[in-house]
């Protein structure tokens, strides 16, 4: 009879994660990640196989917990208010330096990794849909004035501008500069 993993799987990931995050996929070796974890090698390798593995279930907890919190945001209230809010979320990043994980992850690994590609252009389209969704909110509630061809290519421009803001973070801190590209970002819903 097959032994049941003593350890939280979601804790393990969120270990993983952030040592992926710190030192990226290349640099990060079994020992960081076993150190982490507080798993035993074989553990790891029986619940998630190896390294690669293990970093790809980590990215998709990354993903889906950033776009759940992206959607939840963008449901309910004011579309405008709420677009403000996942923009100046980032600049309230507890580590800066880190940057994004996903923004991260591209630069490393793409194009030379095409399954590493297809989650993050994944990803990228599902924040479209989720800004495209609320933008279309927006407009039928009155909120916001934008023709039916300039919500997709708002949509577009929300999730790039959203994107590099968050190299940008990473690269120039500088408050003041962040708060301009978000306030220029803006007047694409105005």
């Amino acid at each position: 009879m097959a032994r049941t993993p003593e350890f939280d799987r979601e804790q393990v990931l969120d270990a993983a994660l952030q040592t992926f995050w710190r030192k990226g996929y290349e640099a990060t070796t079994l020992p960081d990640l076993l150190e982490a974890t507080g798993l035993a090698r074989q553990s790891l390798y029986n619940t998630f196989g190896d390294k690669r593995a293990l970093f790809l279930a980590s990215l998709r907890r990354y993903v889906d917990v950033g776009l759940g919190r992206l959607s939840e945001a963008l449901e309910g209230g004011s579309v405008r208010a709420a677009i403000r809010a996942a923009f100046e979320d980032v600049l309230h990043c507890p580590n800066p330096d880190q940057g994004c994980f996903l923004v991260n992850t591209a630069a490393e690994l793409l194009p030379r990794d095409a399954e590493v590609g297809r989650l993050i252009a994944s990803t990228l389209a599902r924040q479209e849909r989720a800004f495209a969704d609320a933008l279309r909110r927006g407009v039928t509630q009155g909120e916001l004035h934008l023709p039916p061809k300039r919500i997709e290519q708002t949509a577009r421009f929300l999730v790039g501008a959203l994107q590099g803001l968050r190299v940008m973070v990473k690269a120039t801190p500088e408050p003041a500069f962040l708060r301009d590209m978000v306030a220029m970002t803006l007047r694409a819903i105005d």
